[in-house]
C-alpha cells in the first residue's frame, strides 16, 4: 500500500468516526453516512466532477450532521413530534457543524463545512440557518440535502415509519424547484437504478 493511499484510507476512517460520533443513538448510523457518501458521489460525477472532486464532496458529505454532537440524545432520540422550543434546538446543528469544521487545511473538511452549513438549505428559500435561494445555495449543499431526505424518508427512525424508495422518488420530483435544485432531480432520477443499488448494498 503507497504511503499516500494509507493516508486516504486513515482520512476516510477518521470522517466515519466523527460522523458516527455526532450521530450516536440513531439506528444504523454506519449504514446511514455510507449511503449518503454513494448517493453524493454519484450526483457529483453525473454533473461533470472528476473521480478527485466527487470523492471529496462524497467523503464530506459523510460529515452533514456533524453538528447533531450538540443536540440532547433526549431529542435526538424522541418518537414522537418536537415542541418547538425543540425544534429550535435541532435547527442550530448546521451552524454548530460550521463551527466546527471552522479553519479546516484539508479541502475534504473545507467542504464539510460548506456542506454542514447549507445541507437544509431549499431551493425556494425556505430553509435554515440562512434561507439561501436557489443557486446561491452551494452546489455541495443541494446534493448532500437532496441524498438526506431520499435517506431519511426511506428508512425507519424513531418518529416515523419508512416510505418506500419510489414514493420518495415522486416526493423529490414532485418538490423540485420548490425544495430542490430541479437539476439534481433529473439527475437523481436519471441514476435512480444506481442509487438504489448503493441503497441496498448499506442495508
Amino acid at each position: 500500500m503507497s504511503e499516500n493511499s494509507k493516508e486516504d484510507e486513515i482520512t476516510l476512517e477518521a470522517i466515519e468516526r466523527m460522523a458516527v460520533i455526532a450521530e450516536h443513538g440513531l439506528p444504523n448510523v454506519k449504514n446511514h453516512i455510507w449511503r449518503m457518501r454513494g448517493y453524493a458521489y454519484i450526483l457529483a460525477k453525473h454533473h461533470g466532477m472528476t473521480d478527485e472532486e466527487a470523492n471529496d464532496i462524497a467523503n464530506a458529505c459523510m460529515l452533514h450532521d456533524v453538528g447533531m454532537v450538540s443536540v440532547p440524545r433526549s431529542i435526538v432520540s424522541k418518537a414522537s413530534n418536537l415542541s418547538n422550543e425543540e425544534w429550535e434546538i435541532v435547527k442550530q446543528h448546521p451552524a454548530v457543524g460550521a463551527d466546527i469544521l471552522d479553519e479546516a487545511i484539508h479541502d475534504v473538511f473545507k467542504i464539510a463545512k460548506t456542506v454542514a452549513l447549507s445541507h437544509h438549505e431549499r431551493w425556494d428559500g425556505s430553509g435554515y440557518p440562512l434561507g439561501l435561494k436557489g443557486e446561491n445555495i452551494p452546489l455541495v449543499g443541494r446534493i448532500c440535502g437532496l441524498c438526506d431526505v431520499f435517506d431519511t424518508l426511506t428508512h425507519p427512525r424513531a418518529d416515523k415509519t419508512p416510505m418506500s424508495a419510489d414514493e420518495v422518488l415522486l416526493l423529490l420530483q414532485e418538490s423540485s424547484e420548490t425544495f430542490f435544485d430541479p437539476k439534481l432531480v433529473d439527475s437523481f432520477t436519471v441514476n435512480y437504478e444506481e442509487i438504489i443499488s448503493v441503497r441496498n448494498k448499506y442495508q
